[in-house]
């Protein structure tokens, strides 16, 4: 049997925890700061304040995947499957976790994502570029908060 592969990424941002989230929610905004995205929209739009029962859905170089958001605690966290193209099979059971803490001068977003590589021997490389991908993500993320938060962190 596959084992799962597990990633986390640790971003620092100077944005308060509410404006990060609100950069996760405005997925309209997403294909102008997130790389790899070409367009994000709500396929289903969920709870109004946190997405929960919502799907996202996002064109990315592989397709377009769709992220249904299973949790979450606004400003706090957001939890996600994910679901990719019939034709792109290197993984299932796609799990996201994004939590975003609070800290003196803002916030610090971690990003955990899992998944079971379906093609053996694909573990070592997938867990190298999900490491660098969610990197690039999360410090995106981060970046746009910054950029466009009305309410910075005390002594940010």
């Amino acid at each position: 049997m596959p084992s799962s592969v597990t990633i986390r990424v640790e971003q620092p941002s100077t944005a308060t925890p509410a404006s990060v989230y609100d950069v996760l929610m405005d997925l309209d905004r997403w294909s102008q700061f997130m790389p790899g995205v070409s367009t994000a929209s709500w396929q289903v739009r969920g709870a109004p304040d946190t997405g929960v029962g919502g799907i996202r859905r996002m064109r990315l170089v592989l397709g377009v995947t769709r992220d249904r958001i299973v949790d979450a605690t606004r400003p706090h966290h957001q939890a996600y499957a994910a679901t990719f193209p019939w034709y792109v099979p290197f993984f299932k059971d796609y799990r996201g976790d994004i939590r975003i803490e609070d800290r003196p001068n803002g916030s610090l977003i971690v990003w955990t994502t899992s998944c079971t590589p379906r093609i053996p021997g694909l573990r070592r490389n997938l867990n190298q570029s999900m490491q660098k991908s969610y990197s690039q993500l999360a410090a995106a993320l981060a970046q746009e908060a910054e950029r466009t938060g009305f309410d910075k962190a005390p002594d940010a």
